[in-house]
């Protein structure tokens, strides 16, 4: 019998959200996942909200990289639905 997945919902910092969603322009919602996430300050925020490319990581580091690509490939030929997570 499977086990029914358990959520643990952390206590919002709703001033700390309201100050980030003004700065940035968004929601308090949407600055209550990035403090969740751990983003806390504006520069770290801005980096998530607006990632220049010289920001991304090297995608030869990423863990079979090339089997993603070549099923991406199939999908776009396919003309499937792609999501990415």
């Amino acid at each position: 019998m499977a086990t029914e997945p358990t959520y643990t919902l952390k206590t919002p910092d709703l001033l700390a959200a309201r100050e980030l969603a003004g700065a940035l322009g968004i929601s308090t919602t949407m600055a209550q996942v990035l403090l969740h996430r751990g983003v806390r300050d504006l520069a770290s925020a801005r980096d998530f909200t607006e990632p220049k490319l010289a920001g991304l990581t090297d995608p030869a580091g990423m863990i079979d990289r090339l089997p993603a690509a070549d099923r991406l490939a199939r999908a776009i030929r396919a003309k499937e639905r792609i999501a990415v997570f």
